[in-house]
Formats: structure tokens, C-alpha cells, sequence
């Protein structure tokens, strides 16, 4: 028998789950890389530097990308 937490996968799980598998891909290969680009710089205090702006930009492209993506599957109730 099932237990409570199998039948209710968490946000995170639920959320990775509609995502179509592309999007997962560019999360991966161009997300993440920007992400700690964007971290590297932050830390190192580069703060305003172009490539610390372009890493953010691209970063926020891909979070938008997988909220749009997320938005589509939940309002056709692909969850």
C-alpha cells in the first residue's frame, strides 16, 4: 500500500515534473552554469560588471521560461 508521501510528491517534484523535457535541458546546460556565474561574481564583488548583468539576464530568462512553462501545463491541468 501506497504511503501518504508517494501519492503527494513535493512542490519541487511536482513542478520538475511538467516541465517538457527541452526546458529541463536548458535548466541544466544554461541555467545552472549562469546561475553560478552569477554567484562567482557576487561573491568575488563584481557587482555591475557586464558579464555578472549578462549571467543575471540569462538566468532570469530561464526562470521565466520555466514559470511560463509551468503556467501552460497547469492551466491544461497536466499535473
Amino acid at each position: 500500500m501506497p504511503t501518504e508521501d508517494e501519492d503527494f510528491p513535493t512542490g519541487r517534484d511536482s513542478h520538475w515534473r511538467l516541465l517538457p523535457h527541452w526546458v529541463k535541458a536548458v535548466t541544466v546546460l544554461i541555467g545552472l552554469p549562469a546561475w553560478l556565474v552569477c554567484v562567482a561574481g557576487m561573491l568575488r564583488g563584481d557587482f555591475g560588471s557586464s558579464y555578472l548583468m549578462t549571467a543575471f539576464a540569462v538566468f532570469g530568462c530561464v526562470a521565466l521560461l520555466q514559470i511560463v512553462c509551468t503556467l501552460r501545463a497547469a492551466l491544461r491541468m497536466e499535473y
